[in-house]
């Protein structure tokens, strides 16, 4: 997740290998990002949320 996120060029934050935050900014694009998220959420293996 972390190289994908990177990769994304946002700002982020990861903490100890199981947290990671990214930042979007106001009227930013999400759907590139989420669809990266909902394969990996569906599998049970992360969860996710948006919040403004």
């Amino acid at each position: 997740m972390h190289g994908k996120a990177v990769h994304t060029g946002l700002p982020h934050e990861w903490l100890r290998g199981t947290y990671l935050a990214v930042d979007l900014a106001p009227g930013a694009v999400e759907a590139p990002f989420i669809e990266t998220l909902e394969p990996l959420a569906r599998a049970g293996a992360l969860h996710w949320e948006i919040d403004s």
